[in-house]
């Protein structure tokens, strides 16, 4: 059996759960929740926020993400009310080569009033973005 519990409150960090057959209580944020568990593997799920990139990468980007256990929303195009829709992630690619100045500049200021680690790559490529994720996130 195997659970995945999201956290309360403004951040975006899960708790996977993989559990067997003992019975157990967890209290988190004000709920108890009953599991079976034995052998219980914490894992962080990193939330990313791609922006720039090509349109009909935008899909390979999010698998590329989920294999490194990150969360991924992308953003190729902007969109209206980008900079809220950026919302809170753990970290923030930015694709130069694809991307707008208006986008970048949202970015920009969006990591500096929430203190959120950009990485900015000329290349939009998937190698690039797998070498990103491999300095941040954790396989």
């Amino acid at each position: 059996m195997c659970a995945i519990i999201k956290l309360l409150g403004n951040t975006n960090r899960y708790i996977l759960l993989i559990t067997k057959n003992v019975l157990t209580k967890f209290y988190i944020c004000g709920i108890i929740t009953t599991l079976v568990k034995t052998n219980a593997a914490e894992v962080n799920i990193v939330s990313v926020v791609v922006v720039g990139g090509n349109d009909r990468m935008a899909t390979r980007y999010k698998e590329i993400c989920r294999s490194y256990n990150c969360k991924a929303k992308v953003f190729t195009q902007m969109s209206a009310d980008f900079e809220n829709k950026l919302g809170n992630p753990d970290l923030m690619v930015v694709f130069t080569n694809t991307c707008s100045h208006k986008m970048a500049l949202s970015v920009s200021r969006k990591s500096e009033k929430h203190d959120i680690p950009v990485a900015r790559i000329h290349n939009a490529s998937v190698n690039a973005l797998k070498s990103v994720l491999e300095q941040y996130c954790s396989i």
